[in-house]
């Protein structure tokens, strides 16, 4: 059976986050617990890697450093996707937990994508990242992992491969309306969460900034909302406005080859209306590490 090359496939190892990001298109801001273990991912994957070839394969949560299993998972990962280049997603604030992180990154040949999330009130954030960033120049310096960070306005930066310093790669094209990278893809929060449903999902999905298939509980699924709206249901049981939504079901391992070339070459469907058909206007003043609205939840 001939592998199919898709462009790109993330995966949750953690639903569980250490910030309450109020925009986040997983739901990892409504206080999940759930990581998966190195069992269960062998489980999602290893029928998968018979199937696809992702060139970009993302190692997701949540927060991926939640998982203690993490280790692990990576050297799965590359004997698994030996063709893929593979990047560790991380906020950066746990890796002082995992002193052997540099080491295993460097021996797999998977990058750290260090992602940043300050807003106007994060003064305590803030300080807890530059020291994440401190952390992982002692560790270029000592081992030259790929590392990359990805600030919030939306500029992306390198670590040098010539001074252990980091400098602008590029500006990022998905800096949303307000110069900022994150977006909110429903209205309200927690159990009054609503769709927008504008009845356009051809428009909603040209528009979309969230066409990553999710590899999750062993289905590929179309994107992160569709995925993990399951969770906020189980949560919150949550209003008839997301019925059609939730009856969304991810694609199989044992699925026929025709179905899995549609699968990745369909583009939009009625699902897509539960986005908005143009990027919303989202600039957050909230500090990331706290839930400050306790009634959300």
């Amino acid at each position: 059976m001939k592998k199919l090359i898709v462009p790109k496939l993330d995966m949750h190892v953690a639903d569980s986050c250490n910030l309450k990001c109020e925009q986040c298109d997983h739901f990892s801001n409504y206080l999940f617990t759930k990581t998966h273990s190195y069992e269960t991912v062998r489980d999602w994957c290893e029928p998968w890697s018979r199937r696809l070839i992702p060139q970009s394969f993302h190692i997701l949560g949540g927060e991926p450093l939640m998982n203690t299993d993490i280790l692990k998972i990576l050297y799965l990962m590359r004997e698994l996707w030996s063709e893929s280049n593979i990047i560790l997603w991380s906020n950066g604030l746990l890796l002082k937990k995992f002193p052997e992180l540099p080491k295993v990154l460097k021996e797999t040949g998977i990058r750290l994508h260090i992602s940043n999330h300050s807003t106007k009130n994060s003064q305590e954030y803030d300080r807890k990242f530059n020291e994440c960033i401190e952390l992982l120049k002692s560790w270029y310096e000592k081992y030259q992992p790929q590392i990359s960070i990805q600030y919030n306005n939306g500029k992306h930066y390198e670590f040098s491969r010539r001074d252990g310093q980091y400098y602008i790669l590029e500006q990022s094209v998905y800096a949303g309306p307000e110069g900022t990278l994150w977006e909110k893809f429903y209205h309200g929060y927690g159990k009054n969460i609503k769709p927008y449903n504008e009845g356009n999902a051809e428009l909603s999905w040209k528009n979309c900034t969230a066409k990553c298939p999710q590899l999750y509980d062993g289905r590929i699924h179309k994107c992160a909302p569709l995925t993990f709206l399951p969770l906020m249901n189980k949560k919150f049981d949550l209003s008839k406005e997301w019925s059609h939504y939730l009856t969304y079901k991810g694609l199989t391992a044992d699925c026929t080859d025709e179905e899995l070339e549609e699968f990745f070459s369909r583009e939009h469907e009625s699902y897509c209306g539960m986005c908005p058909t143009k990027r919303p206007k989202f600039v957050s003043d909230h500090n990331p590490l706290k839930i400050e609205d306790k009634s959300i939840l």
